[in-house]
């Protein structure tokens, strides 16, 4: 709708929302699909539903495609945001399912070909490297005082919010704060985020 010029049909925080529902489903679904072996003795609340398994790189390259779609032409930058930080932990947990396979299997055999695999087209690469950019001059026009940031949690460890979930919590704040606000002139809601939260998102 967006690249049409025309109105979105979900608001901003829906899509964020359903963003990151979808990244989370999918990279189940895809540990699910590259590495069968380990996953039903750990998911037992969940079953897998090994149709559905079939139709997951399909449905990773459909959000990929999505990505690029809402990078370009989405007039909100958290959205924008939300689409590059769920296009990057997807195709990066790919790429380690896929490798950490390989490695495993170990055996001598050439099933590159039976592997699904996810790839940073050149068109998504650009989207993102765009927004990334945006990203990284708001936090470098942030004063030095306002934007301490201590460092990412360490990844896997249970202890601490993922920096997935920090930064998805971040853009929920800023929309609900947006919303709470009544919007800006004309009834446009004026999507702004404190200094301190651009830093540690970028």
């Amino acid at each position: 709708a967006a690249e049409n010029g025309c109105q979105p049909s979900m608001g901003p925080q829906l899509a964020v929302t359903l963003l990151e529902l979808l990244v989370l489903i999918l990279m189940r679904q895809a540990a699910a699909l590259i590495q069968p072996e380990p996953l039903p003795h750990c998911v037992v609340h969940d079953q897998i539903d090994h149709q559905e398994l079939k139709l997951t790189p399909t449905a990773a390259k459909d959000l990929c495609r999505v990505a690029v779609a809402l990078l370009r032409f989405d007039p909100v930058p958290h959205v924008r945001t939300a689409a590059l930080a769920s296009v990057v932990p997807l195709l990066a947990a790919w790429s380690n399912a896929v490798r950490f396979t390989e490695v495993v299997r170990g055996d001598g055999k050439d099933d590159s070909a039976a592997t699904p695999w996810v790839h940073l087209d050149e068109e998504l690469a650009d989207a993102l490297c765009g927004h990334l950019g945006e990203l990284l001059t708001e936090a470098n026009g942030v004063p030095p005082d306002c934007g301490h940031f201590q460092g990412l949690p360490e990844p896997g460890n249970p202890k601490h919010t993922s920096a997935f979930s920090q930064t998805f919590a971040a853009i929920h704040q800023a929309l609900m704060a947006a919303g709470s606000g009544g919007g800006g002139a004309g009834g446009v809601a004026s999507y702004v985020i404190a200094d301190s939260e651009r830093v540690r998102i970028a």
